[in-house]
């Protein structure tokens, strides 16, 4: 018997996935007839005159809450199998993006300031202490030797370097 509850819950999953609303009404059709089937069964044994020794109420409520522990570990097993990956890898986009943004929002300003003949060079953190660098950020440099087409280089504590331009 659980092993066709298994089954059929694998087969729902799969439904409610890939189909949509579709997948829920059939997700529901299955768990309904399965409720039956197992009614059923039991009422053909029953009718047969198979009797089972009944079990004490601590004994149904220790199987009920064994079945709900296993359900909730399965849960959280696939929680955490298939959304934890998936957080780290947008943080790991955010912080690319924060980056990004970072390094371009100081190139256009040292840009734009060596177009007004007012570039500074050396550390961005102390020219540009209004722009907030990222923490993934560990050092950050403007060459304008060319003042023409000032140099920005970037390391983060990665150990990537970003050039600009």
């Amino acid at each position: 018997m659980h092993v066709a509850w298994l089954a059929t819950m694998y087969g729902v999953g799969f439904a409610v996935i890939n189909w949509g609303n579709a997948g829920q009404v059939l997700a529901c059709v299955a768990i309904a007839f399965m409720l039956m089937h197992y009614r059923d069964t039991y009422a053909k044994e029953r009718a047969q005159g198979w009797t089972r020794e009944a079990l004490s109420p601590r004994m149904k409520w220790g199987i009920v809450g064994a079945h709900l522990l296993l359900s909730l570990l399965l849960q959280l097993t696939v929680l955490v199998t298939s959304v934890i990956p998936g957080l780290l890898s947008a943080r790991e986009e955010a912080q690319s993006a924060g980056i990004n943004a970072y390094v371009m929002g100081v190139y256009m300003t040292v840009y734009a300031e060596s177009l007004n003949g007012k570039a500074k060079g050396g550390d961005c953190f102390a020219n540009y202490p209004d722009m907030t660098a990222p923490r993934s950020i560990a050092s950050c440099a403007v060459d304008v030797s060319n003042p023409a087409r000032p140099i920005l280089t970037v390391t983060t504590r990665s150990g990537e370097v970003i050039t600009r331009p």
